[in-house]
């Protein structure tokens, strides 16, 4: 019998075995890429939304101005917007604190306050800021007011605060809507139907104010002209 031939082995050569050396490097580096995006490593050291940046940039100032109102009433708010409630409450208050004129800065406090369901606190800073100087050029601060008083239950308190805030502000129709509201609530109907006419002047067929007139049974007047050409309507 002859004898058997041996078996020819086949040796790749190193031309040959590159591809599958780049293929499994391929694989490999898809799999850590994969890992990655899994556990969202390779994101997580930038901030995802303008907010968060906006977050880290007042952080950022903060360490540098631990003491500057501005940037602790605007972290602050940023803070509540993002969820971090209770830090947000803890800046703003020191921001009230630390200021050297208190004016404007206990109404954004207020603000928080109000988001926050914090109403009655929310009251004493706002009265906190009125008593502070002569409270006559403060208009946001007596519509803040007006929508607390409102909120407690004390009508009579938010429409003396609201007629201040119209009296200020005269061409604010969200000033004069609410203060429509409010009168309606009062059963004060005539008044309220003059206020919905006068915020309809500075916003033309809002929804807000068409609705208020029909519940009180008014036809809305035709706006013609621009009432900031013809001086103060509704007073």
């Amino acid at each position: 019998m002859a004898a058997r031939k041996p078996k020819v082995k086949r040796v790749m050569s190193p031309q040959q075995a590159m591809p599958w050396i780049l293929t499994g490097v391929a694989v490999l580096l898809v799999g850590v890429i994969v890992a990655l995006l899994a556990s969202e490593g390779v994101f997580d050291a930038g901030p995802k939304s303008d907010a968060e940046r906006d977050y880290q940039l007042l952080v950022d100032g903060l360490q540098k101005n631990p003491d500057d109102p501005a940037i602790l009433m605007t972290l602050a708010e940023v803070e509540y917007d993002l969820g971090k409630k209770a830090d947000a409450i803890a800046h703003a208050e020191r921001a009230v604190k630390v200021a050297k004129d208190p004016e404007g800065w206990s109404v954004r406090l207020a603000a928080l306050y109000v988001r926050d369901g914090q109403i009655k606190k929310a009251k004493t800073a706002l009265e906190t800021e009125l008593k502070g100087g002569d409270g006559t050029n403060d208009g946001e601060a007596y519509f803040l007011l007006g929508q607390v008083e409102r909120d407690l239950g004390d009508l009579d308190a938010a429409l003396k605060a609201l007629e201040k805030a119209v009296e200020i502000m005269p061409v604010n129709a969200d000033v004069r809507l609410v203060y429509a509201e409010v009168l309606e609530k009062a059963g004060k109907r005539d008044e309220a139907a003059t206020q919905f006419q006068a915020a309809l002047k500075f916003l033309p067929g809002d929804e807000r104010a068409l609705a208020g007139l029909k519940r009180l049974g008014v036809k809305p007047e035709e706006t013609t002209s621009s009432p900031h050409a013809t001086g103060t309507p509704g007073q």
